[in-house]
């Protein structure tokens, strides 16, 4: 087991703290049955992961807040990728094969415009949706988190 902090948050929202292997894998082979996503928090950043193309698209926010994806990513891959994280390893990224989110560049600056313009988008890719999806998960995770943290702060002091 890990001496770094992580967390395992499926999208049904239970949160797990130090997760172990078995809890991983088991994770991993619920995706796509009736698991919809899940974000797993370490020293390393967020790991979104999400069923997507053969096998499972993964979206890292590291603690500065560069976003990177990598899609059809084999189950085994996926389990040694989420470990090497946890663990403080520093291959994982090159395993995966992440690379800058596509929307980072111009495009996404002409989006926002349109978007601000009130223009339509046009039609969306599931990528794309499954990026929003995930996104809008870790930002949850976040909120739900502070939420707790205050919770339990008010409740030792009253």
């Amino acid at each position: 087991m890990s001496t770094q902090k992580a967390t395992l948050e499926p999208s049904e929202g239970d949160i797990i703290p130090d997760p172990g292997d078995d809890q991983l894998k088991a994770m991993l082979r619920r995706l796509g049955h009736g698991l919809d996503h899940f974000n797993f928090s370490c020293d390393a950043g967020n790991l979104g992961v999400t069923p997507g193309g053969s096998g499972v698209y993964m979206f890292h926010t590291d603690g500065a807040g560069k976003e990177l994806e990598a899609d059809n990513i084999s189950l085994d891959d996926a389990f040694a990728i989420l470990i090497e994280a946890r663990d403080g390893g520093t291959d994982w990224q090159a395993r995966a094969g992440f690379k800058p989110v596509a929307d980072q560049g111009a495009p996404a600056a002409a989006s926002a415009r349109d978007a601000d313009a009130g223009q339509p988008r046009g039609p969306r890719s599931l990528k794309d949706q499954l990026l929003d999806s995930v996104k809008q998960g870790v930002t949850d995770d976040l909120a739900r988190g502070v939420r707790r943290g205050v919770r339990g702060l008010i409740r030792k002091l009253f």
